[in-house]
């Protein structure tokens, strides 16, 4: 049983991990998406 403590834990953490990278990198692409916005029209109206 205390070998399976350790690994229940190790894999729950490593979904956990997995999944806040995929929501990472899709914050991160509206990021730059919405960057883009705000900063294009600023520089096409020079």
């Amino acid at each position: 049983m205390a070998t399976d403590s350790p690994r229940r834990p190790s894999r729950c953490a490593g979904g956990v991990v997995v999944r806040a990278q995929a929501f990472t990198e899709q914050s991160y692409m509206e990021s730059v998406v919405t960057f883009l916005q705000d900063v294009v029209p600023q520089v096409c109206k020079k």
